[in-house]
């Protein structure tokens, strides 16, 4: 990547690779309103980038994955939570 005239080596992986290294095949980057805004107000960062929406059989109206560090133990929350999470979204 050139920035300024200088060579910037792109040194974080793609979400293309980071889903293929997670085994994510069928996904969306674009996050439920929602999810996404349960997720800034739950635990406030913004979760583009570490989590995507997976349509992988069986989730046919799919769910979230997480695809960094962050994003694993974010899912992984979220499901802790269960209820508490997703009942709140509207």
């Amino acid at each position: 990547m050139k920035r300024g005239g200088i060579n910037v080596p792109n040194i974080l992986p793609s979400i293309r690779e980071l889903a293929e290294e997670n085994d994510v095949e069928v996904y969306d980057t674009a996050l439920p309103v929602n999810f996404l805004h349960g997720i800034i107000d739950r635990f406030g960062y913004n979760p583009g980038g570490h989590i995507v929406w997976s349509y992988d059989y069986p989730a046919t109206l799919g769910e979230p994955v997480g695809l960094t560090e962050q994003g694993k133990a974010t899912v992984e929350e979220v499901d802790r939570l269960g209820a508490s999470f997703w009942g709140r979204l509207r």
